[in-house]
């Protein structure tokens, strides 16, 4: 067991949370951004709506987050999904917090993205304000014993 890696100990079977890394959580980042502006370019041809990026990507992520697969495009095919730090799923509203803490993470400085290099937990600003993690998609699942 690595050091990014925590055994979960309850009365229930073992189960193992592994945090996603910071090249795992960048590479779904940018799959995410191309879907995003290609989705933005598709209905802004048709529909002109002011700021129509920042409703795009809003929705395009809190839906998926909050979604029973717990991960956009992008963090599924990296391998990654957004949980509560019960494992479950975050409700609309708690992902809708977590994408505009985003944003706080960019102003000021990308600090709040910088976090992830000292956290033992990898979690960047916007996963502290809304108590959510990145994990790889095995994580939770029970240990055999």
């Amino acid at each position: 067991m690595n050091r990014k890696e925590i055994v979960a100990e309850t009365v229930l079977p073992r189960r193992v949370i592994k945090f996603a890394t910071v090249w795992e959580r960048f590479g779904s980042f940018v799959i995410d951004l191309l879907i995003i502006l290609l989705l933005y370019v598709l209905l802004s041809a048709r529909i002109y709506i002011p700021y129509g990026w920042l409703v795009i990507a809003w929705l395009y992520e809190s839906v998926q987050v909050s979604g029973m697969l717990q991960a956009t495009i992008g963090q599924r095919i990296m391998g990654i999904k957004v949980s509560n730090r019960q494992g479950g799923t975050l409700d609309f509203t708690e992902a809708s917090l977590r994408h505009f803490s985003k944003y706080i993470s960019v102003f000021t400085a990308l600090s709040g993205y910088l976090m992830i290099i000292l956290d033992k937990k990898r979690q960047c600003l916007h996963d502290k304000i809304t108590g959510s993690l990145v994990v790889t998609s095995e994580s939770y699942q029970a240990l055999a014993t």
